[in-house]
């Protein structure tokens, strides 16, 4: 659209997707707004739904959402009332798809004063990845579960993804078995990775899921 799109999630099946998008007619007293388009069942074409209502909040910020494995849990970042601090982590989930999200609420165990953003749940629902940081210099976070029906745990730094020289944010699942994520750029690489801004994107994998 006229006001850009950002945060794209799509389903685990592929039909339905989540998009950020800032300021935009529809939703005019919310900064940044979740929306939703599902896949046509010719499956050629995804159809704009509209804003997801019972995710956004007005004249807040509600962005990086990410489904769970069975698409009936959505994980977001906002700064709406009722948080810990700049922007937290925040969850709602449906029955099935056909349904709406419940009230969303804040993931307590993860959430800071700081800023906690870009959550990303595995497919067993037993680890989330998370951003955490006091402005952009974000690091990545996990934390971690015994079972879905435990609470999820302090989250804990991601040691060896992480540096001191650099940026790192808005991690993207890759499957089981790894992870997608931006990171600044390191003086001396430009030629690995001739960006166009000073952001890479870099790919991190484990011999088995959890």
């Amino acid at each position: 659209t006229e006001v850009g799109e950002m945060g794209v999630r799509v389903s685990t099946d592929g039909t339905e997707l989540l998009v950020v998008r800032a300021l935009h007619p529809e939703a005019p007293s919310t900064t940044e707004t979740i929306f939703r388009a599902t896949l046509t069942l010719d499956g050629n074409t995804f159809v704009d739904r509209g804003p997801v209502v019972e995710l956004n909040t007005p004249g807040g910020n509600n962005h990086g959402p990410a489904f769970s494995g069975d698409d009936r849990t959505v994980f977001f970042s906002s700064d709406r009332p009722g948080g810990r601090g700049l922007s937290d982590v925040w969850y709602a989930t449906r029955p099935s798809r056909e349904e709406p999200f419940s009230a969303p609420v804040p993931l307590e165990a993860v959430n800071t004063p700081d800023n906690e953003g870009s959550p990303v749940p595995t497919d067993s629902l037993l680890e989330l990845y998370l951003t955490r940081g006091p402005d952009t210099r974000d690091d990545i976070y996990v934390s971690r579960r015994e079972s879905r029906d435990a609470p999820f745990g302090p989250p804990t730094r991601v040691t060896p993804l992480n540096t001191d020289i650099m940026d790192v944010f808005s991690p993207q699942p890759d499957g089981r078995f790894g992870l997608v994520f931006r990171r600044s750029r390191v003086p001396g690489m430009e030629d690995l990775n001739p960006l166009p801004t000073d952001q890479e994107i870099w790919v991190t994998r484990r011999s088995c899921a959890r």
